[in-house]
């Protein structure tokens, strides 16, 4: 759960969502995105996952990319950097765990 301006919110992802997410980022894999680096995100990798991948908490609908863009934002201002790359890190294990398992 991430409180972001005083309202609670959530990130989930899905086939879906990280094909959107791999669009935005010109076609980069989420997995290369996340793992180059030492996991240290370029800020146009987290804004597109922010962008694709937030909701309002218990809401079945994703915020529009925009505001979910400038949602990322204030959550960085506040939060950091560092605590916006581990939610992600954290929600991408939970729900698309199958993308970082060795053969």
């Amino acid at each position: 759960m991430l409180e972001i301006n005083g309202k609670q919110y959530e990130l989930k992802f899905n086939t879906g969502r990280i094909k959107l997410v791999e669009k935005a980022l010109g076609g980069e894999s989420v997995t290369h995105a996340m793992l180059t680096n030492d996991g240290m995100m370029s800020l146009t990798s987290i804004e597109a996952m922010f962008s694709y991948g937030l909701k309002e908490a218990g809401s079945d609908t994703f915020c529009k990319p925009k505001e979910a863009a400038e949602l990322c934002e204030a959550y960085m201002q506040e939060k950091g950097y560092v605590a916006a790359v581990q939610a992600l890190q954290v929600q991408m294990k939970e729900d698309m765990g199958f993308l970082f398992r060795r053969a």
